[in-house]
């Protein structure tokens, strides 16, 4: 049994415009960097709030 992984779904839509699929692909970078940005200029005391520690906000944005 084979399983098929679309390694690059943002790309493999043939049904939008390249150019949209590439404005979608660009926004979801941007939220994402964003994201990060916030995380990590919260203080541990937030974080703990949250339930998370440094060493996760670190975690969850390793490439």
């Amino acid at each position: 049994m084979q399983s098929l992984t679309q390694t690059r779904p943002f790309l493999a839509a043939p049904g939008r415009p390249f150019v949209l699929r590439l404005l979608d692909r660009i926004a979801a970078a941007d939220a994402a960097y964003r994201q990060k940005v916030a995380l990590r200029g919260m203080g541990a005391e937030r974080l703990a709030d949250m339930g998370l520690t440094e060493a996760d906000v670190e975690a969850a944005f390793r490439r």
